[in-house]
């Protein structure tokens, strides 16, 4: 629309994603703002990180629950003896609302991790009572879902809002958080704080004219997007709903009283460990900066009066609707302002297009605004390590047993995979790691720091146990619940190998800027992590020797010992030339696992080295024997 260069601006815009957090895009410096959750903002200013809200574009959170309205739960006091669906790190608002009417979320309801599809609700109604969605994405999907008839078959009918489904609030409750807001990294703004705010300011202009002119004409807006689904099309009206109407001094300005309530509840669920992270997280003078430019020109007639609406206190549209036409097997928007049909149900994608440029703002996008003299770089996936990194750790991780799991229990594990998926990679955002690609049921991952890549492998194994498999999983040999001697659960759910070590591979990259790894050392790291069983972690001696004086370090929430080492010995692996010596690693609290591991490798991947004067020699004197041997050559 031309809006950024009419200030002088050049904008770079660019989607996130699992490879592309916008966190890490403005921890890395090249970028200078970002859109993401205030919460997060408060999460990462407790890391260290000067994280600032200094634009709330989103007035009111768009997170709901979503329930059948034949389970006839229409309000929070019901979900009372119910199953409820949630997600890792959006259950705050849930938790605040459940305490607000007085009720236990760990006796009185059964809280269930669910993935990012909401379909469960109506595939898996014994498993789902109440399900957590976007507004703006995942109550769409649903809303976009064909009815079955009694065949199984697609009928005409889809899903609806009161007829079928029944929508509850957090806005509603007063418990909802502030949302998506622009986020500005002050380390940046401090290097030259009259010239950034002058930036800053012009750039905010230009984002409230984009959003106003998306506002105002929705079909304008939506046709610059390069996804033009039916749910696209919703997604727009949506997110201008979460907009719209603005606070009372603007769009963007910051509601001081709402920015409270976020903290309050992020304080009091665990959000943030102190109130410190709060004071410094948001400052109002470049949107009050920007507003009165806006306010002063349509005095003075510099600023057009397709401007002057900077509230829109009547806005409110109702939702899109769906239809479905049987005989193409197509959704397709069948009222209000923008009219597209015959869009197929195979491309219907839950992301909207990266939105401030069209002022459809929705959360993984990261705005990178650059000094007009810096020229465009070229995007790079920030945690993943690269040839100036030289050596540095690759982890390899598996279900075992995972084909009789699938055998055994299709459904559940088709569930049980979705949950360990996101657990997994909800971690690797945490510390920081890369995920190279997934192999059947494993990860490939990378690490630039080895005490994140042991944090990350350590943590995992005691989130895995929390999660809530589904009940007939846990019947199986290598999913059931175990204690150990002393009646402390070391086993329950899937049962994950991890392991590897520090490596110099080859490093390339693909035509979309993918980074991949490959080489012996590389090898070698996936040979190690296949020695490991299903809850073990097993590192080669060049990773131990990273951390070997940095234990205490690995220490992470919920542990206050620093985890337990236990030398395995020296192993000839299948494939791999030489003799490495292993060790595996569990966090002190279920440091008894290792009661449960076999003595020896699996042969068919690795044996213990022996010489053949080695009868009866313990793993530690075959080492002294081998480091003898390595200094005699």
């Amino acid at each position: 629309m031309g809006f950024y260069d009419n200030e002088c601006l050049n904008v770079v815009i660019k989607l996130g994603g699992p490879n592309a957090d916008p966190i890490a895009v403005i921890k890395s410096g090249e970028a200078q703002l970002g859109v993401f959750l205030y919460s997060r903002v408060l999460v990462n200013r407790e890391l260290g990180l000067d994280f600032v809200n200094i634009f709330q574009h989103y007035s009111r959170g768009g997170l709901t629950m979503v329930s059948r309205t034949e389970s006839g739960i229409s309000s929070f006091p019901q979900f009372k003896g119910k199953n409820i669906g949630y997600w890792v790190g959006n259950d705050y608002s849930l938790l605040a609302t459940i305490k607000k009417h007085g009720m236990d979320p760990k006796t009185e309801m059964s809280l269930r991790l669910q993935s990012f599809s909401i379909l469960p609700l109506l595939e898996q109604p014994e498993r789902y009572d109440v399900i957590m969605a976007m507004g703006y994405d995942q109550l769409g999907n649903l809303l976009m879902t064909a009815k079955k008839d009694s065949n199984g078959k697609s009928t005409e009918e889809l899903y609806s809002i009161g007829r079928d489904l029944n929508i509850l609030d957090f806005n509603a409750e007063q418990t909802a958080m502030l949302e998506d807001c622009i986020v500005m990294n002050k380390a940046w703004y401090d290097t030259n704080p009259i010239k950034n705010k002058d930036i800053l300011v012009r750039f905010l202009k230009a984002t409230i004219k984009g959003l106003i002119t998306c506002r105002d004409y929705e079909t304008k807006c939506f046709n610059l997007m390069p996804d033009k689904s039916a749910h696209q099309v919703w997604s727009v009206r949506e997110v201008n709903k979460l907009i719209w109407p603005a606070n009372l001094n603007g769009i963007g300005s910051l509601n001081v009283s709402r920015i409270n309530q976020t903290i309050d509840i992020a304080y009091k669920f665990g959000v943030i460990k102190s109130l410190a992270p709060a004071n410094g997280s948001y400052d109002s003078q470049f949107v009050d900066e920007a507003l009165k430019h806006f306010k002063t020109g349509l005095a003075d007639g510099t600023v057009l009066n397709t401007y002057s609406d900077l509230v829109a206190p009547n806005y409110g549209p109702t939702s899109h609707e769906f239809c479905y036409d049987l005989t193409t097997e197509t959704v397709f928007i069948c009222n209000g302002k923008v009219n597209y049909s015959n869009v197929i149900i195979a491309v219907i994608v839950s992301v909207l297009g990266c939105a401030l440029l069209v002022a459809a703002i929705i959360g993984a996008c990261a705005f990178i605004v650059w000094r007009r003299h810096v020229a465009r770089r070229n995007r790079i996936l920030v945690y993943a390590p690269t040839e100036k990194d030289e050596s540095f750790p690759i982890v390899f991780t598996d279900i075992q047993q995972s084909t009789k799991l699938w055998n055994a229990a299709p459904d559940d594990m088709k569930i049980a995979l979705e949950l360990h998926n996101q657990l997994l990679r909800k971690l690797l955002a945490e510390y920081e790691g890369y995920e190279c690609k997934s192999q059947g049921d494993g990860l490939m991952v990378a690490f630039r720091d080895p005490i994140n890549a042991l944090k990350w492998m350590l943590r995992s194994q005691v989130e895995l146990m929390k999660l809530d498999w589904p009940e007939h999983l846990m019947d199986q040999e290598h999913a059931k619940f175990e204690v150990d001697n002393v009646g402390k659960m070391i086993f329950r759910g899937l049962r994950v190998r991890m392991g590897g070590g520090m490596c110099k591979p080859d490093v390339k990259k693909d035509s979309m800027d993918k980074v991949d790894y490959f080489g012996n050392d590389v090898n070698q790291a996936a040979r190690v992590g296949s020695i490991a069983v299903g809850g073990q972690i097993v590192i080669h001696e060049n990773l131990y020797h990273e951390i070997m004086t940095r234990l205490s370090e690995l220490i992470f929430r919920g542990e206050t010992k620093s985890p337990v080492v236990n030398f395995l010995g020296p192993y000839c692996l299948k494939g791999i030339e030489g003799v490495h010596v292993l060790y595996d690693i569990l966090p002190a609290s279920i440091q008894n696992r290792k009661t449960l591991f076999p003595t020896e490798c699996d042969e068919a991947k690795g044996t213990l080295w022996k010489p053949s004067d080695s009868d009866g020699n313990t793993p530690q004197q075959l080492v002294d024997q081998l480091e003898s041997k390595r200094f005699e050559k």
